[in-house]
Protein backbone atom coordinates (compact mmCIF):
# COMPACT_ATOMS: atom_id res chain seq x y z
CA UNK A 1 0.00 0.00 0.00
CA UNK A 2 1.54 3.19 -0.91
CA UNK A 3 1.31 6.09 1.99
CA UNK A 4 -2.14 6.03 4.04
CA UNK A 5 -3.99 9.91 4.49
CA UNK A 6 -6.75 10.92 6.95
CA UNK A 7 -8.70 10.49 3.17
CA UNK A 8 -8.40 7.17 2.39
CA UNK A 9 -10.17 6.28 5.83
CA UNK A 10 -12.66 8.25 4.99
CA UNK A 11 -13.33 6.38 1.70
CA UNK A 12 -13.12 3.59 2.83
CA UNK A 13 -15.55 4.09 5.29
CA UNK A 14 -18.04 5.67 3.89
CA UNK A 15 -18.07 2.27 1.24
CA UNK A 16 -18.39 0.06 4.08
CA UNK A 17 -21.24 2.01 5.15
CA UNK A 18 -22.71 1.25 2.05
CA UNK A 19 -22.94 -2.61 2.88
CA UNK A 20 -25.08 -4.41 5.17
CA UNK A 21 -22.67 -4.53 8.41
CA UNK A 22 -22.50 -8.23 8.15
CA UNK A 23 -20.44 -7.50 4.44
CA UNK A 24 -18.32 -5.16 5.84
CA UNK A 25 -15.21 -7.37 6.80
CA UNK A 26 -14.96 -9.27 3.40
CA UNK A 27 -15.40 -6.06 1.55
CA UNK A 28 -12.56 -4.24 3.26
CA UNK A 29 -10.24 -7.09 2.58
CA UNK A 30 -11.05 -7.07 -0.78
CA UNK A 31 -10.40 -3.50 -1.11
CA UNK A 32 -7.18 -4.02 0.69
CA UNK A 33 -6.24 -6.64 -1.95
CA UNK A 34 -7.49 -4.52 -4.84
CA UNK A 35 -5.05 -1.74 -2.98
CA UNK A 36 -1.85 -4.25 -2.78
CA UNK A 37 -2.57 -5.28 -6.46
CA UNK A 38 -2.64 -1.60 -7.66
CA UNK A 39 0.23 -0.55 -6.23
CA UNK A 40 2.41 -3.50 -7.37
CA UNK A 41 0.91 -2.50 -11.05
CA UNK A 42 2.07 1.26 -10.48
CA UNK A 43 5.55 0.51 -8.93
CA UNK A 44 6.39 -1.93 -11.54
CA UNK A 45 5.01 -0.04 -14.67
CA UNK A 46 4.45 3.60 -12.78
CA UNK A 47 0.83 3.90 -14.15
CA UNK A 48 -2.69 3.37 -12.60
CA UNK A 49 -3.87 -0.28 -12.63
CA UNK A 50 -7.40 -0.15 -14.52
CA UNK A 51 -9.16 -1.57 -11.73
CA UNK A 52 -7.53 -1.26 -9.01
CA UNK A 53 -5.89 2.53 -8.98
CA UNK A 54 -2.36 3.52 -8.11
CA UNK A 55 -2.38 1.32 -4.86
CA UNK A 56 -4.09 4.03 -2.28
CA UNK A 57 -7.01 2.81 -0.24
CA UNK A 58 -8.76 5.83 -1.70
CA UNK A 59 -8.11 4.77 -5.47
CA UNK A 60 -9.07 1.12 -4.41
CA UNK A 61 -12.59 2.81 -2.50
CA UNK A 62 -13.41 5.42 -5.43
CA UNK A 63 -14.61 2.21 -7.53
CA UNK A 64 -17.04 0.87 -5.33
CA UNK A 65 -20.89 2.61 -4.00
CA UNK A 66 -20.40 4.65 -1.20
CA UNK A 67 -22.51 6.89 1.33
CA UNK A 68 -22.37 10.59 1.23
CA UNK A 69 -20.25 12.16 3.61
CA UNK A 70 -22.22 12.56 6.74
CA UNK A 71 -22.81 15.95 8.65
CA UNK A 72 -21.01 14.26 12.04
CA UNK A 73 -19.91 10.85 12.92
CA UNK A 74 -22.43 8.41 14.40
CA UNK A 75 -21.76 4.66 16.00
CA UNK A 76 -21.47 3.39 12.70
CA UNK A 77 -19.21 5.92 10.81
CA UNK A 78 -17.10 5.11 14.02
CA UNK A 79 -17.06 1.27 14.25
CA UNK A 80 -16.29 1.01 10.49
CA UNK A 81 -13.46 3.33 11.13
CA UNK A 82 -12.35 1.22 13.79
CA UNK A 83 -12.63 -1.58 11.63
CA UNK A 84 -10.50 -0.35 9.38
CA UNK A 85 -7.94 1.12 11.51
CA UNK A 86 -7.62 -2.08 13.51
CA UNK A 87 -7.14 -4.09 10.29
CA UNK A 88 -4.13 -2.28 8.57
CA UNK A 89 -2.55 -1.29 11.98
CA UNK A 90 -2.31 -5.55 11.89
CA UNK A 91 -0.17 -5.50 8.41
CA UNK A 92 3.52 -5.76 8.59
CA UNK A 93 4.78 -2.12 7.82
Amino acid sequence: MRGLHLADLEWVTRVLLAVPEVARGELLEQILVATACGSRHYLRTGRAHPAHGVGTLMSAASRLPMVPRPATLGPEYLRCLAMIALRIGDQPS
